[in-house]
């Protein structure tokens, strides 16, 4: 995972720097330098594709894939690329391991996550929504995501007797949104969100873990009171089970060698 890699990468990123690597990536698909085009680079069959093709097509560019993201920082680093796309919690995590990478922008290319919910329950829907909104005012969920991204914990704190129990159906898959610590606890963007939801409500929140494919068959038998696992809105979903508001995206950022 990610989290756990990341700590080698700094020492592999300056390494590579320095040695000024010709061979990037074990076979990246070089692009026409000779075109006088920015390069934008990104790590194939990345998440992170889709938005640096765009980005790419925006700015009139030409796209160089790498096996790995560490390959296209090394590219940028080199002076082999103009840019690199990184989703913002990776490219935190370079930059804090002394990579030098200068922010240049927000692609338009992002996922927003929702809540799902049963039916049947509109008014849990209509109260976790509530909070949101009032959390979101507070500033709230920005800090929440401000301190994962920096590999910060963060509680939020707020006194109010407890009127009973919320489960939340997830599969911590997701580096930074939902994942496992080192120590074998559920944490990550998605968990201190609803954590946040369920204190500011008085509810007391119950996480369990189900197959990423079997959480909307495990809602709709009532397993589980929301899901609540880097799902993104989708029609097909709409159908069957109601979605709360957008509590958090992940979005895809454009760095250039500082």
């Amino acid at each position: 995972m990610k989290r756990k890699i990341l700590g080698v990468l700094s020492v592999v990123l300056c390494f590579c720097t320095l040695c000024s690597c010709d061979n990037l990536g074990g076979g990246a698909k070089t692009s026409d330098a000779a075109s006088g085009k920015p390069i934008v680079a990104v790590a194939t069959d990345s998440d992170e594709s889709l938005a640096a093709e765009a980005y790419s097509a925006k700015i009139g560019g030409d796209l160089v894939r790498y096996n790995l993201s560490s390959d296209a920082v090394v590219a940028v680093l080199n002076g082999k690329a103009d840019y690199v796309v990184l989703d913002e919690y990776e490219s935190q995590e370079y930059i804090d391991a002394g990579n030098k990478l200068e922010f240049v922008e927000s692609t338009e290319h992002k996922i927003e996550y929702v809540a799902w919910f049963n039916t049947e329950d509109k008014e849990l829907k209509n109260e976790f929504n509530r909070a949101l909104s009032e959390l979101g005012q507070e500033g709230v969920l920005t800090q929440i995501k401000e301190s994962n991204i920096k590999g910060v914990i963060y509680t939020y704190q707020k006194k109010i007797p407890p009127k009973g129990e919320l489960v939340m159906l997830c599969d911590p898959l997701f580096e930074n949104i939902l994942y496992y610590s080192e120590s074998g606890e559920v944490c990550g963007t998605d968990f201190d969100i609803a954590k946040a939801v369920c204190t500011h409500l008085g509810y007391e929140l119950r996480i369990k873990i189900v197959d990423f494919d079997k959480m909307f068959a495990c809602l709709e038998d009532g397993e589980g009171d929301f899901i609540m696992s880097a799902s993104e809105y989708t029609a097909e979903r709409a159908e069957y089970f109601i979605a709360s508001d957008v509590y958090s995206s992940l979005n895809y950022n454009v760095y250039k060698r500082d």
